[in-house]
């Protein structure tokens, strides 16, 4: 599985109507934050395609339950069901009582982590591989996003 590049948009562009990566922020969300997050955002964009809108919103909290499963803490969720556009939550606030300068960094990491589910999604991955086979592929995107994000290409 690949993340669809920018220049192959036209082999996909009948997946529907509604395209693209939406993001909101909760109210709370230091504009700082918000910023570094819409520059990354606006990164993926000139370089990934997202055939089926995703929304992702970026929540004031350490960690929240998991919808799918509410005994689970979590910091990441890919949401999809039948019928609705798949959404992306990320915690956006460290655990630690003093504020992380670096943290934008991390929520950035979430974001590609979760994408990576997204297009695992796409193309139908869930029921073809194990949980432990989607989340490895997940990090090594998420290494791989960050690694040309903070290189020579974002300078």
């Amino acid at each position: 599985m690949e993340w669809i590049d920018i220049k192959d948009k036209n082999n996909f562009q009948d997946s529907s109507k509604l395209r693209g990566l939406r993001i909101t922020f909760d109210k709370k969300i230091e504009r700082d934050r918000i910023a570094e997050v819409k520059r990354f955002a606006d990164w993926l964009r000139k370089r990934y395609y997202f055939p089926i809108r995703c929304d992702v919103h970026i929540d004031f909290c350490s960690y929240f339950e998991k919808r799918d499963n509410k005994d689970v803490d979590s910091v990441v969720d890919f949401y999809y069901k039948e019928s609705t556009l798949p959404s992306i939550r990320i915690a956006a606030y460290p655990m630690k009582k003093s504020k992380d300068k670096d943290f934008y960094i991390q929520i950035q990491a979430r974001l590609a982590y979760a994408l990576t589910f997204y297009y695992q999604w796409f193309f139908y991955e869930f029921d073809k591989r194990s949980d432990r086979s989607l989340k490895t592929e997940a990090t090594k995107w998420q290494n791989y996003i960050m690694q040309e994000y903070m290189g020579k290409d974002n300078k």
